[in-house]
């Protein structure tokens, strides 16, 4: 019996709600308007960043640059 398109997706979709979602990590360091500085986050521009400010509250934000000290 041939499977549909369906059960392959599905088959596909159970694989992949089991992988880790990566995670970096940093530390605010400065708030200046809408501006946030951030030291030790690797990540590139345009990435979405989600920022916790505690156990229940979190914002999502997107780098739109970086400098190196």
């Amino acid at each position: 019996m041939a499977r549909t398109f369906s059960d392959k997706v599905q088959g596909y979709r159970s694989r992949l709600g089991s992988k880790p979602i990566p995670m970096v990590e940093g530390r605010l360091t400065r708030m200046v308007g809408l501006t946030l500085e951030a030291v030790g986050c690797k990540a590139p521009v345009g990435s979405r960043c989600l920022i916790s400010m505690d156990d229940d509250h979190s914002i999502e934000a997107e780098i739109v640059g970086f400098c190196f000290l």
